[in-house]
Formats: structure tokens, C-alpha cells, sequence
């Protein structure tokens, strides 16, 4: 899912402190841009989401729509860059995705 597509989908959906107003199907859209994060910054920092962060996101999405989820977020990865966004005052330096559908 591409950055805009992402910043559309949050914006359609209802806040998550509103989680026992939404719909089942809105849950699991703010779950999914959830995952979506994570594998973000799996692939940015060199996380290892399949060997850690996924476990729970297959209880609440499914195995085959999280596998799904990280080869579109790999395929639109290869074709982003990785920008240097700064540092912290504890010297943490943080990068954000320059996707191609943004500019």
C-alpha cells in the first residue's frame, strides 16, 4: 500500500479510541494499517518482523492476508527511497519512506 493510499484509508476511518464504536470491518482496517506500519519499519530499520512482530497480526488478520500485506509492502519498498529525517537528543537517528506515489 502505497503512502497515499495508506494516509486515505486513516483518514476514511473513525479513530481507534472510538474502538468500541467501530464496525468489525473498520477494526481490522486499523489493524491492517497497523501491520502495514510495522512491516514499514522492519524493512527501514532492519527489523525481523517474521521473527518477532508477526505473530500478532496473524491472530487478528490471518496468516495468508499478513504474508500478502509484506510482499505488497516489500514490492512498493524496492521502489522507495529511504530518507534521513534526524536524530534525537540521544543520538537515535530516524528515516521515513519516500514512496513513489509521493513527492
Amino acid at each position: 500500500m502505497t503512502g497515499k493510499q495508506q494516509k486515505a484509508l486513516f483518514k476514511s476511518l473513525p479513530p481507534m479510541y472510538k474502538r468500541g464504536e467501530l464496525t468489525k470491518e473498520q477494526q481490522e482496517q486499523h489493524e491492517i494499517l497497523s501491520c502495514i506500519k510495522m512491516i514499514d519499519s522492519c524493512l527501514i530499520y532492519g527489523g525481523d518482523f517474521w521473527g518477532k512482530y508477526w505473530l500478532d497480526y496473524i491472530k487478528t488478520l490471518g496468516k495468508t492476508k499478513v504474508k500478502k500485506l509484506y510482499e505488497e509492502q516489500q514490492e512498493d519498498f524496492k521502489k522507495s527511497e529511504i530518507v534521513h529525517a534526524g536524530e534525537d537528543s540521544e543520538g537515535g537517528t530516524y528515516f521515513w519512506i519516500k514512496r513513489r506515489d509521493e513527492n
